[in-house]
């Protein structure tokens, strides 16, 4: 009979159980969707959109691409904004949308006339009765493209009568505009001629030596032509050579040339087939079942793992595993695989290992525990004994039933399932152990022995407390140098006490380990919590919490907490799981509310929580914290208060392998992991999931650690801030690296500044990346707004940034102190006010970049638009790098700088771009006031600038610069007002040698195929102009108009070839 009620009363358990179960797993997710390619994008006019589409996941359900409906209201052919809405809906009914912004824009006013070319020599010149046939003419159109067909020919040559005839080509583009140039014939009696023998010209067209990358396509930069007598023949020019960027050797392209004369030019160019940076991590694979469950006691035997790398090839015996599995103890243990190739690229794996047991001791070994001293406890009546001394019956109905000498001192252990249901009239259940009351005996009421639950479970513990200050729990006050409590269960709790709350015990002050517990129901209390309300040791010993697994719903006034309210001793807290809900209204934290120095490692809390006060914290595990690392743990949930963080509110020690995925959401401040480190070390630990806050950091709100090394760590989501926000930290001290990290997602703040990593940082950057969409009202940058690092390499941001402030960049707002650019890169659509860069606002600092580029496009609405930098005034070195996209604004806008007034050092860069704008336009610079010492060398521009006054291909206006210029060129066409040139507008105290600009140049006053205004001490030499100057006043081949036409010889050994 008694056998039969024990398998009734554990499958009714079992009922229980599986409901509990059931309903946790029934919360509710909603779908993913990401979008592939930009949030915004913009096309032209009648351009065809074809959307790239997005994707979509759901926890449960899986891949929902497939099931994406599509809203889209985009008419390409008329100009305005438009959305494209996405929608998914997983099984449960959940769901999510997400948009697309397509902004169509109008065509621009086409009032640029085609550009006609005469082809062979002007004048020509041929001999009476002589055959003459016309070589004819091409023309191009910027919108209308190849109008050489229409081109409409006017005039005679008589070929039996000398004289000059003239020959007119009339072309006009569908807009109207219409061009005509002129071929002088003249027909002589006899041509004296003077022999050619100056071969012509080649240059190169980019570096050379040119190195490309292994397996990467090569487009050849080319190379221009240009003889003494037929002008430019680069179309004429021959080349022979093949590249296989599969092979890693070195290669040469022969470029040749034939003039007229038969004379002939070659050129080499060298082109290298090197390995690039390595930038991808080797495959890493474990074998064998993860989670791996073993028995206790059982042999751990590593299944093993295999790594590839794509260059270094097989790694497996360079894996370093970290972590260890203790089979003797129950517990869920973690070991981390890393497998590193030679360049330094890293892949991390972790595997589970779960040693479990159902009961903590056999019946031989309870034999042996009762025998050496140990009481058993059967009922609720005889738990109910713990508390009174003297000879009491225990183990009743059990083959240990007998009488023991009881007292609070003993040791006791657990032989059976007990029910207190029976102690739930009044108060319920009297806590065992309490403080003496005044004229009692110290100590004489305290819980000092040992108590182990064996796994067996104790059910229906209820407490309701006094109006007083009391103690509530299974126990009231353990505390005792070896006092314990350890392996047990406890299930369907109800405690509401008055003031101090705690399930297990109230008070525990130990040096003993609290290990094996396991908690299941509710408490409510001013400070309320589930294994102690205060933790306190003897002689400052470290107490262990181990192998604690507890699904509580928690009700504090002032304080809530998963596990512990104040740890005054240090701990060690390991193999922890909490679940519920915690709820307070000043802090409410996943494990402790107040702690000293506790290390946290292998922990998990999958909790809500909320603390609802006008200055509550609420913490997925710590509170607010001395010291101690957190390793190997992580918080999965919701936490809503006045200041949140992911894990802790103050980090000390180290963050090690340890990761948030929740929704967080505060009016002050929030940190996806921690609100103030001031620890060393943050390594393998991300947060995904949203961030809604005053100020947000995706991963730390603020750090003063004194040198802090983060790395291999990310942060993934949506992050807003009314105020200030930043995908990775707000702020940082001076020194530090970052690296092997980055931010995936959208980073907003609704009335101040935003960036993709940090708002203010002296950390390096290494090997770092964003991926983001970033809005602000204020100052915005892709990887920080205030920067005060030395050094930032093989770092880029892809995505959009858009603000209605100034100081916006495609990497920082502002450079606070020297740096190093190297191999880093902008990939984005930049929007701002003014102070708009695609990759730094502001600078007073010395900058070096080498190998860097921004591809993409920059808008500002007033002053102040660049491809690199808006504002220089300190020295700049810039070497291999480039731009290339839209750059666009009103007055000051540059393809590569806005304004430099410093020492200003450029090589083997170019721009490629459309650059656009009012006042001081330039194809690298829009105006510079360079010191002496200045170069820009071996650089150039190829694309089309756009501007009012002062609009140059290479500098809009040097007034006031000094600077040397050589082997610079331009190709392209330039078209402006006042001071409008094809390399300057206006052309200041520089040296220009060995450059050369083709294109067309188009103004009103003062228009120069070289330079609109040439200022009395610029020198130009060895330099040519090929194309064509169309103006009104001080219209020039060469020059538009000289500042002292009596004291300069602006060019020296310096031509064009062009129709004016």
């Amino acid at each position: 009979m008694k056998s039969k009620k024990r398998i009734l009363v554990i499958l009714v358990l079992a009922l229980v159980l599986f409901v509990i179960m059931f309903f946790s797993l029934r919360k509710e997710s909603y779908p993913v969707i990401e979008l592939i390619g930009n949030k915004i994008i913009t096309i032209s006019v009648g351009t065809e959109y074809k959307d790239l589409g997005a994707k979509a996941y759901d926890p449960k359900d899986g891949d929902l691409t497939d099931k994406i409906i599509v809203e889209s209201n985009v008419k390409s052919d008329i100009p305005g904004k438009y959305t494209i809405i996405y929608k998914v809906t997983n099984k449960k009914g959940k769901e999510t949308t997400k948009e697309r912004k397509i902004i169509v824009m109008p065509s621009p006013i086409d009032n640029v006339p085609p550009v006609l070319t005469v082809l062979g020599n002007n004048p020509e010149i041929i001999k009476v009765n002589s055959i003459y046939k016309d070589k004819g003419a091409i023309a191009v159109d910027e919108v209308d493209g190849d109008l050489t067909k229409n081109i409409k020919v006017q005039g005679h040559v008589n070929t039996s009568k000398p004289g000059t005839y003239t020959i007119v080509y009339t072309v006009s583009d569908k807009s109207g505009n219409t061009s005509s140039a002129e071929r002088k014939v003249q027909v002589i009696k006899g041509i004296k001629r003077i022999k050619d023998t100056e071969k012509p010209v080649i240059t190169i067209l980019g570096n050379n030596p040119l190195n490309i990358t292994y397996g990467s396509s090569f487009v050849d930069p080319g190379a221009t032509a240009y003889d003494n007598v037929d002008g430019n023949i680069s179309n004429k020019i021959n080349k022979i050579g093949s590249i296989n960027t599969s092979k890693l050797e070195s290669y040469k392209i022969i470029y040749s040339v034939i003039d007229s004369s038969g004379n002939k030019a070659t050129a080499e160019r060298v082109i290298n087939v090197v390995l690039g940076k390595d930038k991808t991590p080797p495959s890493l694979i474990l074998h064998g079942d993860n989670p791996l469950v073993l028995n206790l006691y059982d042999e751990y035997n590593e299944p093993g793992f295999k790594a590839v790398d794509d260059r270094d090839g097989d790694i497996t015996d360079k894996v370093e595993v970290s972590g260890t599995v203790n089979t003797n103890v129950v517990g869920s243990y973690r070991l981390v695989y890393k497998a590193t190739d030679k360049e330094g690229n890293s892949t991390y794996k972790m595997r589970t290992i779960e040693v479990t047991k159902n009961n903590t001791y056999t019946e031989e070994e309870l034999d042996q525990m009762i025998s050496d001293g140990w009481i058993p406890v059967a009922s609720a009546n005889e738990l109910n004994q713990l508390r009174e001394s003297g000879l009491k019956t225990f183990g009743i109905n059990t083959k240990w039933e007998n009488t023991y000498e009881s007292g609070l001192d003993k040791k006791y252990v657990q032989v059976e399932n007990i029910d207190l249901s029976i102690y739930h009239d009044n108060d319920g259940w009297e806590p065992i152990g309490r403080y003496s009351l005044e004229g009692e005996e110290d100590d004489a009421f305290v819980f000092s022995g040992k108590y182990d639950g064996n796994k067996y479970q104790i059910n229906n513990l209820y407490v309701r407390g006094d109006d007083g200050p009391s103690f509530s729990g299974l126990f009231g006050v353990v505390s005792g140098r070896n006092a314990s409590l350890n392996n047990i269960v406890l299930n369907n709790v109800d405690i509401n006490a008055n003031y101090y709350g705690s399930i297990l015990t109230t008070f525990y002050e130990s040096s003993s380990p609290i290990t094996g517990i396991e908690i299941n129901g509710k408490i409510s209390a001013e400070m309320a919590t589930v294994l102690a309300f205060q933790l306190n040791s003897y002689d400052n010993d470290r107490i262990l919490i181990e192998n604690i697994k507890t699904n509580i719903e928690i009700n504090g006034g002032e304080a809530a907490s998963g596990l512990l309210n104040q740890a005054n001793a240090d701990c060690d807290i390991n193999n922890v799981l909490i679940e519920g809900n915690i709820t307070s209204v000043n802090i409410s934290s996943g494990l402790i509310s107040y702690s000293n120095n506790c290390n946290v490692s292998n922990s998990k809390v999958n909790a809500d929580i909320t603390s609802t006060g006008s200055s509550g914290l609420g913490t997925g595990l710590m509170g607010y914290s001395s010291g101690g690392d957190i390793i190997n743990s992580s918080f999965e949930g919701t936490i809503e208060a006045m200041n949140v963080s992911g894990l802790t509110y103050n980090l000390h020690g180290d963050l090690i392998n340890s990761y948030v995925r929740a929704d967080l959401k505060s009016e002050v401040m929030a940190g996806g992991l921690a609100l103030f480190s001031y620890g060393n070390l943050i390594n393998n630990s991300f947060f995904e999931g949203t961030i809604k806050s005053g100020k947000v950091g995706g991963l730390l709100y603020s750090s003063s650690a004194e040198n802090i090394t983060i790395s291999n760590s990310y942060a993934m989501g949506e992050l807003i801030a009314v105020d200030t926000a930043a995908g990775l930290i707000l702020s940082f001290p001076d020194n530090g690296v970052i690296t092997d990290s980055y931010f995936k997602g959208t980073v907003e703040s609704l009335t101040e500044d935003a960036a993709g990593l940090f708002y203010l940082s002296g950390l390096d950057i290494i090997n770092t990346y964003v991926e983001a969409s970033i809005k602000a009202k204020g100052r915005a940058a892709g990887i920080t707004v205030h920067n005060f690092s030395n050094n930032i390499e093989n770092v880029y941001f892809k995505g959009d940034i858009t603000s209605s402030g100034s100081n916006v960049g495609g990497i920082s707002s502002f450079l606070n102190s020297d740096i190093l650019f190297k191999d880093t890169y902008v990939e984005a659509e930049i929007i701002g006010n003014e102070y708009v860069s695609g990759f730094v606002s502001k600078t007073s600092n010395k900058v070096i970049l080498e190998n860097c580029y921004f591809n993409g496009s920059v808008f500002s609405d007033n002053l102040y638009s660049s491809g690199m930098f808006n504002e220089i005034s300190n020295e700049l070195v810039m070497k291999d790098s480039h731009i290339k996209g839209r750059i666009e604004g009103k007055n000051f806008v540059g393809g590569m700088i806005s304004h430099v007034s410093s020492n200003l050092f450029v090589q083997n860069s170019y721009v490629k771009s459309e650059v656009i704008g009012k006042d001081n336009v330039g194809g690298l610079i829009a105006f510079s006031k360079l010191e002496n010492g200045s170069n820009i060398i071996d650089t150039y521009f190829d694309g089309r600038v756009v501007g009012n006054n002062n609009v140059g291909g290479i500098i809009g206006n040097s007034e006031d610069s000094k600077v040397l210029v050589e082997k610079v060129f331009m190709n392209g066409n330039i078209i402006g007002n006042d001071n409008v040139g094809g390399f300057y507008g206006i052309a200041g105290a520089d040296v220009t040698r060995n450059s050369f600009v083709t294109g067309n140049v188009t103004g009103v006053s003062q228009v120069g195929g070289f330079a609109g205004l040439l200022l009395k001490d610029s020198l130009i030499e060895n330099s040519y102009f090929v194309g064509e100057v169309v103006g009104e006043t001080n219209v020039g081949a060469f020059v538009g108009a000289k500042e002292e036409d009596d004291e300069i010889m602006p060019a020296i050994s310096s031509y064009y070839n062009s129709d004016v």
